[in-house]
């Protein structure tokens, strides 16, 4: 299996400002919220399978988390139907954040409620005064992607194969510009 692509964004300044659709609101967890988030991943697929005490282990008792940084889209009757996670760097690299486990509930998918999370925790690194923000995803989660590229994330080259990787994304979006600016960079960086 393909090690996970990374992305940066090298600045939490310049965010968009958060404007939900109707009938949706964003709203921070509060402690007993591990089952929600559970649903939600578990809903979403792709990301495992969690229960409450999982959810302990590896997001809300780790020392990366901080409660302020784990939101929540609900409907306006209050379901939680998305979520995201501001995940700060380590002590080593507290100046890097990471926007962490990002999921829509499939009857609400397509509503750019992952656009919408994903923003609101690029303002929460900008808040806290985190300076660059970055994420790991895997090609075949074109949606997340998509908002990935739209919300100014680049990708990080680690190896070779990574820019073969993302040609090959970058195509299938159309974004033949793209493709060919980083097939480049590689062809300059292979003769160092």
């Amino acid at each position: 299996m393909a090690d996970q692509l990374k992305m940066r964004r090298r600045s939490s300044a310049d965010v968009p400002e958060v404007a939900l659709p109707p009938g949706y609101r964003l709203r921070h967890y509060v402690r007993g919220d591990e089952g929600v988030w559970a649903d939600i991943i578990n809903r979403a697929g792709a990301l495992g399978e969690y229960t409450e005490e999982k959810v302990v282990d590896t997001l809300t008792g780790q020392p990366r988390f901080h409660p302020e940084g784990l939101l929540f889209v609900t409907t306006d009757a209050g379901e939680p139907v998305a979520t995201a996670c501001a995940w700060l760097g380590t002590h080593d690299d507290w100046r890097t954040g990471s926007v962490h486990m990002v999921a829509v509930v499939p009857e609400h998918q397509g509503k750019r409620l992952s656009y919408w999370v994903c923003a609101a925790v690029l303002h929460v690194f900008r808040d806290w005064g985190v300076p660059e923000v970055c994420l790991t995803t895997d090609e075949f989660r074109t949606a997340a992607v998509k908002v990935y590229i739209q919300l100014d994330f680049e990708p990080v080259m680690r190896t070779p194969e990574h820019y073969q990787r993302w040609c090959a994304v970058y195509r299938s979006y159309g974004m033949e510009e793209r493709a060919t600016a980083l097939e480049k960079e590689a062809a300059f960086r292979a003769r160092w």
